[in-house]
């Protein structure tokens, strides 16, 4: 599939080199760049209720054929689809107080592909690969079963009636696919970044159900406001933080500073890791997470309140949370340095050299706070020697041991050094 480009490249989940970062990054840039030009824009977030089992294995089995999927390696995928049994067992204590077993009896079943093999989720991403061609002119997303698309225009007439348009070719494809659109969860965002407060887009009416433009929808674990300012994503990891600030605190009672650090890198850096690039730059509210991450460390460590945390985390290689943000961010852009670069320069340079990448020409402030724009900044600061790396793999060791020794605080102060 890899050799032949069957995939769409609009397909993030179970996709080589790709993550959930890429799949946020495809969606956000573009809501970003539009925002950026002034352009009035909506982001429509789609959810299908149980995808793998609701498949339907004559409909796949059409399309991997015309996929030029034939002869013996059609039948033997169609062998491993259908004719597998189901049953539904439910332990349980008898009057005797002995462990007893109810099972129903066997039934076979035309639809879904097995979640828990390899080629169950292979199925369905073929399944499901033609679905951005019903969407025109538009950026869509999706990972695995989740679809996303965002629509753009200068004139708001024009926008609600191409959002209504590229919602009923999705519910149309849907419907024809016989996949079942969870409305209740489908969710539409009105972005805005000179009035988050308006919702200029109306309620839309989706398999009969009203779906009302929200102010923040979760997307891939990842809480999207309509003014991209990431402050409810913020808000939830702090809770996770102060969760695990908790546990480290009752666990130093009894603890070594070893489980301690051990119970940090599951309790904490996870949560401050996650989607970082996408969310995590320099704001007032990004301030609380550093605080909270030191409030972790002093509790390792068993020190009050006012300790001076920077020494533990050089000594013990801990990366503070700017530096966690620069870590994800240059090496999401020196994995993706294509989606940073002009077209002329990919042509006419070896990015993998010390060349700089071009700033992209922006309009706004807005336009600075996103990975789009800071992720080339922060790139471009690091030193010729790491950009100039070849590997992948140095590259990452060489930069994960620049942070560490520098420790910053902040990501100003990072750049500062420069």
């Amino acid at each position: 599939m890899e050799k032949n480009k069957i995939l769409s490249p609009n397909q993030f989940r179970f996709t080589k080199g790709k993550s959930s970062t890429d799949a946020m990054f495809s969606l956000i840039k573009n809501i970003v760049q539009n925002l950026d030009r002034g352009n009035s824009t909506v982001g429509m977030f789609f959810d299908l209720t149980k995808a793998f089992d609701m498949i339907d294995q004559n409909i796949l089995l059409e399309k991997l054929s015309c996929l030029g999927l034939r002869g013996v390696s059609h039948s033997w995928i169609k062998s491993f689809l259908c004719g597998r049994g189901h049953m539904v067992k439910i332990p349980y204590i008898d009057k005797f107080g002995c462990k007893q077993v109810a099972q129903s009896s066997t039934t076979s079943t035309l639809r879904g592909v097995p979640q828990d093999s390899v080629l169950g989720p292979i199925l369905f991403l073929l399944f499901i690969n033609d679905l951005p061609s019903c969407v025109q002119n538009e950026s869509i997303c999706l990972y695995a079963d989740d679809t996303s698309i965002s629509i753009s225009t200068r004139d708001r007439p024009e926008l609600e009636v191409r959002a209504y348009e590229q919602t009923s070719a999705l519910v149309q494809w849907f419907n024809e696919n016989e996949l079942i659109l969870n409305s209740a969860k489908t969710q539409i965002l009105d972005f805005n970044i000179r009035n988050p407060s308006n919702n200029d887009i109306p309620m839309f009416l989706v398999e009969d159900q009203e779906i009302s433009p929200c102010s923040v929808t979760k997307f891939l674990g990842v809480n999207i406001d309509r003014n991209l300012k990431f402050d409810q994503q913020v808000d939830s990891v702090c809770r996770r933080l102060s969760s695990g600030v908790f546990v480290l605190k009752r666990l130093g009672t009894f603890a070594e500073t070893e489980v301690l650090l051990s119970a940090y890198y599951g309790l904490i850096h996870p949560f401050l890791s996650y989607g970082v690039a996408i969310w995590g730059y320099e704001c007032a509210r990004t301030h609380f997470l550093f605080r909270l991450q030191k409030k972790a460390v002093r509790a390792i460590f068993k020190k009050p309140n006012r300790f001076s945390c920077k020494s533990r985390f050089k000594d013990h290689k801990i990366l503070t949370f700017p530096s966690i943000f620069i870590l994800n961010t240059v090496i999401f852009v020196r994995n993706n340095l294509s989606l940073f670069s002009s077209e002329t320069e990919t042509n006419n340079y070896n990015l993998r050299t010390k060349n700089k990448i071009t700033i992209p020409k922006h309009r706004t402030e807005f336009f600075k706070n996103h990975l789009v724009y800071n992720g080339v900044r922060l790139y471009n600061a690091l030193p010729d020697s790491l950009r100039s790396m070849s590997s992948d793999r140095s590259f990452k060791k060489g930069v994960k041991g620049l942070l560490m020794d520098e420790c910053c605080y902040s990501v100003g102060e990072f750049l500062l050094q420069r």
